[in-house]
């Protein structure tokens, strides 16, 4: 099958004959593809021209939703709604046409569908290979999105997963402002799972926020956007060596990445000691909006992390010794995922779950499939706010099916195999030194406009004939 990189720089005319030659292939499909899309089984005939033999056994001849019903690529793929959209494209909630059930959420999935033209660089084309890639090496964890198809046609990229309803965690961060102790240890410890998880397979994530934490129905953690982290093609048992890319966000990057420093899994958990600290006060450690003033900070400052304290002081119980003794274990793992040195930090020198804060609330030691099993204390879907906010997202009424068509056209979609994107990441140079700072992503100030409307100093009434400032914050775009 032609690989990810050649097929995206083909000759227009190539990619004319490519759709004349597999406009009547019908591929043999797996069961997982089965229960979300379904292959027309009329109509069609095989292609027995030499050559083409092999391709039959790797194409398969979804369309974007054609209008024609007589049509070998007419559509078995039906949007429900439109889940959002970002940088590279936007997700639909979608399900096969013949199992039109939407009340039955096992029958739905969500379809990110990215317009080739978003890929204009090679480290765009780099970021959603690496996706797939990853996605893939860590599907048999609980918490990692589970990727269910890849698929291409001439003008679009498709990558099918199942539905995380509870949405970002970060959305739910905005709503409460803060979380309660025991919400945050269970979340950090499905967390600090599915790093360990990805760590035993040689892999570092290198940029856990959460907008890339997303829930379940009833709170369980998706870890998803894999297209930062770091495959290691060959050993590597030293949690801090094996990277020099700047890469990350920057309120979650860790100090021996800004200081160009060789680094490793560590990083992860020093994200995980920023994220903890964040879901527990509202803030990460060290947080400005002068970025560089932010890195000053994080490399050289010393930690303060009395917010934290003063909110678990704040929690629900009416215990006051039981909160003082909360937000003594609280700090303790905060303070220890943020060990500027990376052999001390908290999950390199010993397992997250045996923190004392994990043993007080009954998570200490407890593997993936365990955690899975337990009822998390934070229920996502119980935020009509939230609930609002994403039946926001959907598209006008009218035939949504055929908005993903006059998007993307009506060719077929070819599905994309792991090893096709191994072949082309070896032809694409990895990430390396020559990385800059200001090319790191920047975060929008509305994401954060909350607590800028808390730390800011009092304004004066605004003069006559001047607007008055929002009574709330603007809601963030997408990332």
């Amino acid at each position: 099958m032609m690989s990810l990189l050649s097929w995206s720089w083909r000759t227009e005319e190539d990619e004319q004959q490519q759709q004349q030659q597999q406009q009547h292939v019908v591929p043999p499909y797996s069961e997982d593809d089965m229960d979300v899309m379904e292959v027309e089984k009329r109509g069609h005939r095989r292609n027995r021209s030499h050559g083409q033999l092999e391709k039959n056994k790797k194409t398969r001849c979804f369309s974007c939703g054609g209008q024609d019903a007589e049509s070998p690529r007419g559509s078995e793929l039906v949007a429900v709604s439109q889940l959002g959209h970002g940088s590279f494209g936007r997700v639909y909630l979608v399900t096969s046409k013949k199992k039109k059930r939407t009340e039955d959420k096992s029958s739905l999935a969500a379809l990110k569908a990215i317009p080739l033209a978003s890929l204009n660089t090679k480290k765009k084309i780099e970021h959603v290979a690496y996706e797939r890639r990853v996605v893939e090496a860590l599907k048999d964890h609980p918490n990692v999105i589970e990727l269910r198809g890849a698929w291409r046609c001439p003008n679009a990229l498709y990558l099918l997963t199942e539905v995380a309803w509870g949405g970002e965690l970060f959305r739910h961060l905005q709503h409460k402002r803060r979380f309660e102790p025991k919400q945050v240890c269970f979340l950090a410890a499905e967390i600090a799972s599915a790093l360990e998880h990805a760590h035993a397979r040689r892999i570092a994530y290198r940029d856990l926020k959460p907008e890339n934490v997303l829930l379940d129905a009833v709170g369980h953690v998706k870890l998803v956007d894999f297209g930062l982290s770091k495959i290691f093609e060959g050993p590597n048992d030293d949690a801090t060596r094996g990277c020099r890319s700047l890469c990350g966000t920057p309120e979650y990057m860790a100090p021996e990445t800004l200081n160009r420093q060789e680094y490793g899994y560590a990083v992860d958990f020093w994200a995980l000691g920023m994220l903890s600290a964040e879901l527990l006060s509202g803030l990460p450690p060290w947080y400005t909006s002068d970025r560089d003033e932010l890195f000053r900070r994080i490399r050289f400052d010393p930690l303060e992390l009395s917010p934290v304290v003063q909110a678990v002081l704040k929690s629900k119980s009416d215990d006051a010794t039981w909160r003082w003794e909360v937000a003594r274990e609280a700090t303790d793992f905060v303070a220890r995922l943020l060990d500027r040195n990376p052999h001390r930090r908290l999950g390199t020198s010993a397992p997250c779950n045996t923190h004392d804060l994990f043993k007080r609330f009954g998570y200490a030691g407890l593997q993936a499939a365990r955690l899975h099993k337990l009822s998390p204390p934070y229920n996502p879907n119980a935020i009509a706010h939230l609930q609002q906010r994403r039946a926001d997202d959907a598209p006008p009424k009218g035939n949504v099916a055929s908005a993903l068509w006059t998007h993307f056209g009506r060719a077929p979609l070819v599905s994309i195999a792991v090893d096709d994107i191994s072949r082309d990441l070896a032809k694409v140079p990895g990430a390396d030194d020559t990385k800059k700072v200001g090319d790191l992503p920047e975060r929008s100030r509305a994401i954060r406009s909350w607590t800028y409307l808390q730390a800011a100093p009092p304004k004066p009434p605004p003069s006559q004939g001047q607007k008055p400032p929002l009574s709330k914050p603007p809601r963030p775009d997408h990332h």
